[in-house]
């Protein structure tokens, strides 16, 4: 059963985070509030000039979240906030506007190393988040510093027993020239249990395990040339199935991990008194204390509750839940108005849906997948204003109402009886079929029907033809609904030269990971976890070759340097990297001559000349390109040539000499005709972004 999702069209007035999994406290809590300023306030730098202060609160699975906004008044020239996320003593998320302000210095290399970039990130998350700082691993190798701008940015995992959680994930933004915090984001599950993963099965079992699960599948494609307006045939391998496989057990893991995040506080923490004070004596500032001391007698799901069920037009249904909710504030007119949003519903996915696999400490992990029957279900959202309870929004959702009876099996054969009609000869070639009926318990625990449909795949070879299809669907008087027919007629390739699953396999993990990570997720009011192995790739190649049907898919490559004996050139290589920069994912020397599609990819050009080996004449020509096309140095007459053994009547005295201003290269003699090495294509680059 797919899920109605409800618009909150006041809530549409600003844009919320993910909900977290620590204290809650469904609408105001004052006491709540003044811990939540006061973390902020105390961990991080909230500068005066930022004096109008507001904020909304977000509830949902047992969490509740303070989004805080300090920010210039109106009268201020430039507008600047700051906006934080607090639940419980943990700060979720940290936004500087001055992050987008487009103070920086144009196109430049850091002034700070990846290292000393890294280290930042490491006493950054020290001081923003210290009682879960020893347990979240900074990813040296994430670090991705770019060209333009000021920013430079790096990833952050919770990890536990040497093994990250693959949703407990998050990321900061640093000035790169001075290190300073202008962005951060971490989401955290609460009381959760992670076994320890030394009984987990061997990672050659594992890759054998993932391979079964995956189901590798032979399948005939077709591509179109858009310019040719001709269709080909392509026989891959697809793999039939997805997800990750239980790290102990082998078999398909079927525990689905958030798809939301949740960020919460350890189990030990404390919360600011409610003084006016917060910890350390701090004093509050009017703007604060006033949205503390804020009396909002609905802001809550309770008050929501009783307005409702006293009121002779809306419905509330008992069985219903509280799904979430949030408090916010707006201003119209000049004037603060305080909203309060709450969604309810007796549909509840966490009981109905699956019975996920609970990893705990004593005992090893089971899997169910057991979807439940249908049930009728209903679902409220209302807004409130929160301190007069009038009500500015409400909608009321019921799923479905009952169908006749319906036989199955006489469906069947109408639909196989209406395909062979409009398809022909060809509906031999449609081998593989299966049908389902639409049906679902109504609030009587009795049976309905909508309809059925009916598919069947077309197969060559006994391989399936990707796309080729006949589909059909009744309603519940078993009318025809929908009929559609496909057949791509073409020549479908020769499968005797494919390779087997096996071969297909261990060709992928040779450039291809298989990772143990913990999954987890809030439920039932408490936290499950599972490890599992998987991959980041899907297996998606050609089944001849073995090869990629897209090699852009596989972008993640990293530099090799391990063949550079030069420490400066080393020192380079290692910051373009840093900055993005793919120089080789193959180990080089920095005296390897050059290729002219990597240097081409480095400097943003594309000649349209075949790949070569580079001179440096060559180099100077296509980077100069690069920066000044080709119009402004191919002018004649106007340039003097900067080296002695090039004359100023060479043909491309213009793009050596454009090259030699700005910097990329020196010297009195060029040796054009001499090999472009590594080096020289390091240095250039290099010099170039920190000229």
């Amino acid at each position: 059963m797919k899920r109605r999702i409800l618009a909150m069209s006041m809530a549409a007035v600003t844009a919320l985070t993910s909900t977290s999994i620590c204290t809650f406290a469904d609408g105001q809590d004052s006491k709540a509030l003044a811990s939540a300023i006061t973390i902020a306030k105390t961990r991080l730098d909230i500068p005066e000039e930022l004096s109008e202060f507001s904020y909304y609160t977000s509830d949902g699975y047992g969490s509740t979240s303070y989004t805080l906004t300090w920010s210039t008044p109106d009268s201020a020239d430039v507008y600047s906030s700051v906006t934080v996320e607090v639940c419980g003593s943990l700060i979720l998320s940290y936004y500087n506007s001055s992050q987008y302000s487009g103070n920086d210095d144009g196109n430049h290399l850091a002034k700070l190393t990846g290292d000393q970039l890294y280290k930042k990130a490491q006493e950054a998350l020290k001081k923003i988040d210290p009682t879960i700082a020893d347990v979240i691993s900074i990813d040296r190798d994430s670090l991705d510093i770019s060209v333009y701008g000021n920013e430079a940015r790096i990833s952050m995992a919770r990890t536990k027993n040497g093994v990250p959680v693959q949703n407990d994930r998050g990321a900061m933004v640093l000035n790169k020239d001075t290190g300073e915090l202008l962005g951060f984001n971490i989401r955290w599950h609460s009381k959760a249990a992670f076994r320890d993963s030394k009984d987990v099965i061997s990672l050659d079992k594992a890759k054998q395990k993932y391979a079964e699960m995956i189901n590798l599948t032979p399948q005939y494609e077709f591509d179109y040339d858009w310019q040719t307006g001709k269709i080909t045939a392509n026989l891959v391998y697809r793999q039939t199935d997805y997800g990750e496989i239980n790290a102990f057990t082998g078999k398909k893991s079927n525990f689905s991990a958030d798809g939301y995040f949740d960020n919460s506080m350890m189990d030990n923490e404390e919360t600011a008194a409610d003084t006016g004070k917060g910890e350390g004596g701090y004093q509050f500032t009017p703007q604060e204390q006033a949205e503390l001391d804020k009396d909002l007698p609905y802001a809550g799901s309770d008050a929501v509750i009783k307005l409702m069920q006293a009121d002779k037009y809306m419905t509330y249904y008992t069985d219903m839940e509280l799904v979430s909710s949030d408090l916010y504030k707006v201003s119209f007119t000049g004037k603060d108005k305080y909203y309060y949003t709450a969604n309810f519903s007796s549909y509840v996915p966490d009981e109905y849906d699956y019975d996920y696999e609970d990893i705990v400490e004593d005992n090893v992990s089971v899997s169910s997948s057991t979807l439940e029957p249908d049930k009728d279900w209903q679902e409220v959202n209302i807004t409130v204003d929160a301190e007069s309870g009038q009500v500015m929004s409400y909608y009321y959702y019921d799923s479905r109402s009952s169908s006749a009876a319906y036989d199955m099996a006489k469906a069947d054969k109408l639909a196989e009886e209406i395909a062979k009609t409009y398809a022909g000869d060809k509906f031999s070639e449609y081998q593989d079929y299966f049908s389902g009926v639409d049906s679902w318990l109504d609030q009587d625990d009795k049976t309905v029907y909508g309809g059925s449909w009916h598919n069947w795949n077309r197969y060559a070879n006994n391989i399936l033809v990707s796309g080729d299809s006949i589909s059909i669907a009744f309603d519940s008087n078993m009318k025809l609904t929908q009929y559609s027919y496909s057949y791509t007629d073409v020549q479908l390739p020769d499968s005797s030269g494919m390779m087997s699953e096996d071969m297909i396999m261990e060709k992928f993990w040779k450039t291809h990971d298989l990772n143990l990570y913990y999954l987890a997720r809030f439920t039932d009011k408490k936290t499950k976890t599972v490890l599992v192995y998987g991959t980041d790739e899907e297996v998606y190649v050609d089944a001849v070759t073995g090869e990629p049907v897209y090699d852009w898919r596989y972008n993640d490559a990293a530099n090799d340097l391990s063949g550079i004996k030069d420490k400066k050139i080393l020192k380079m290589a290692q910051a373009l990297a840093d900055h993005g920069f793919l120089i080789s994912s193959e180990k080089f020397s920095e005296n390897d001559t050059a290729d002219s599609s990597v240097f081409e990819q480095l400097v943003g050009v594309n000649t349209g000349d075949d790949n070569k080996k580079l001179t440096k004449g060559e180099a100077l020509v296509i980077f100069t390109k690069s920066v000044a096309g080709d119009t402004v140095p191919e002018l004649k007459g106007i340039y003097k040539s900067p080296f002695s053994d090039v004359k100023d009547t060479d043909e491309n005295v213009g793009y050596y000499a454009i090259a030699y201003g700005m910097g990329v290269v020196s010297g009195n003699k060029l040796n054009a005709d001499s090999n472009f090495t590594y080096g020289d294509m390091i240095k250039m680059v290099y010099t170039l972004y920190t000229a």
